[in-house]
């Protein structure tokens, strides 16, 4: 005879008008299964899972909005990725209530190629951004908003905002406009992004020493925010391409 242990942990998931799913509670018990047969340990597991299961299937087949037309993947821009950065950039001003300059996100960061046009469920944005990516803004002077745009350039163009135009030439940013206005050496520039990228991340080592403002809320959380309030007026998910990033 042998005995297995198994780690049970049992997650409260509670919705709420705002957010999604919330962790509220974490706890754990011992499970001795001794003498049973592997498929009978997992039965047992399964029927102890079951009503938590059930709790998060009904969370992420909510409908929190709908998408008018098929948003696709792709670069140096694309219809998901200007959605994207512009929520990002949204609601970055709205949690800080302060202006923000424009807003980014890598393109490893969409771990989707499309959303489809239709009923937009709650799940699929956890499919889209599966990664618990806090939403923080950092002030940037225009050599380094420069070295972010020769980062983005590099990498064939990210995810920006509306606003935020450059060109890529030779994998660097060049002709960059924000608001319509080019780089100015006197100005300082809010940028909201994930903080995976504020935190060096996709090899952007160079924002580490910037000092981060924390929106608190998860980047993920954030779209669906966005995407509720907009579904409680009457809005569908809607993007379009304005030329933000082109090639020379």
């Amino acid at each position: 005879m042998y005995r297995n242990w198994f780690l049970f942990l049992i997650i409260l998931l509670l919705g709420s008008a705002c957010k999604g799913p919330q962790v509220t509670q974490v706890s754990f018990t011992n499970l001795e299964i001794a003498g049973v047969e592997t498929e009978q340990a997992a039965a047992k597991i399964a029927e102890l899972v079951a009503p938590y299961k059930t709790q998060m299937q009904v969370e992420m087949n909510a409908q929190i909005g709908e998408v008018a037309e098929s948003l696709t993947k792709g670069s140096p821009e694309s219809l998901l990725g200007n959605w994207v950065a512009d929520v990002l950039a949204i609601q970055a001003a709205a949690y800080t209530g302060k202006p923000i300059d424009f807003a980014i996100s890598n393109s490893g960061g969409l771990r989707i190629p499309e959303l489809s046009a239709g009923p937009l469920y709650r799940g699929m944005i956890y499919e889209l951004l599966p990664f618990d990516n806090m939403l923080v803004v950092l002030e940037l002077s225009a050599e380094q908003v420069q070295k972010l745009a020769n980062h983005m350039a590099s990498h064939g163009g990210w995810p920006v905002s509306k606003g935020y135009k450059m060109y890529i030439k030779e994998q660097k940013g060049y002709d960059i406009r924000i608001a319509d206005h080019l780089l100015a050496d006197d100005r300082i520039y809010r940028v909201a992004m994930p903080d995976y990228i504020a935190n060096g991340g996709d090899d952007c080592a160079f924002l580490v020493s910037v000092e981060q403002e924390s929106t608190g809320i998860l980047m993920r959380d954030a779209v669906i925010d966005f995407v509720e309030i907009e579904n409680e007026q009457g809005e569908h998910i809607r993007s379009s391409l304005d030329g933000r990033i082109q090639r020379m």
